[in-house]
């Protein structure tokens, strides 16, 4: 499954420019408790927040000698719209609080740096709102309507329509270089 996903997502990255939309609203918004995710085919990160503590789960096709067992949990510290991780075995410690078209988004450092430059990082919603508010980006988690457990073990994939996947095979029997 792993597998399919990320060939619908390399796909989409081809034919991006004809799904393209107007740009999101992004600004910076007030920490607080939720289930925050993203499911990307190749990795899953799902984050809990409630009440000064967390649970982190996280999976990636990328494997590790020494993976560890989920959930780890801990504390977390606040300063303005980030929030800081205490845990050593998680690597992605800081995380900050964005609006994107007006719901709750967690961003890793790279994803705020990206958006600052010139084509930046949400510049259109590669798989439309609907997706990104269902599955996040990799570099941004979203706010969950599920519990964390419930959002670990049935993650949410990017759906693709009939007519969209047909794009893709399209796509990719005759590519465009830039």
């Amino acid at each position: 499954m792993m597998k399919t996903s990320l060939f619908v997502i390399l796909a989409w990255t081809m034919i991006l420019p004809a799904f393209a939309a107007s740009p999101p609203k992004v600004k910076d918004a007030k920490p607080h408790d939720g289930v925050f995710v993203t499911c990307t085919g190749y990795m899953i990160t799902v984050l809990e927040l409630k009440g000064g503590k967390f649970r982190y789960w996280f999976l990636s096709d990328a494997k590790s000698p020494s993976e560890s067992k989920y959930p780890l949990a801990g504390e977390y510290t606040v300063a303005g719209n980030r929030i800081t991780l205490k845990h050593q075995q998680i690597s992605q410690k800081q995380w900050t609080f964005r609006e994107v078209d007006g719901f709750t988004t967690l961003w890793r450092p790279d994803a705020i740096k990206m958006q600052k430059s010139p084509n930046g990082y949400l510049n259109s919603y590669s798989f439309g709102i609907r997706n990104f508010r269902r599955c996040g980006t990799g570099a941004i988690l979203v706010l969950s309507d599920r519990p964390a457990e419930l959002a670990w073990e049935k993650p949410r994939y990017v759906e693709v329509t009939e007519e969209q996947h047909q794009q893709i095979l399209r796509q990719q029997k005759n590519p465009t270089r830039p």
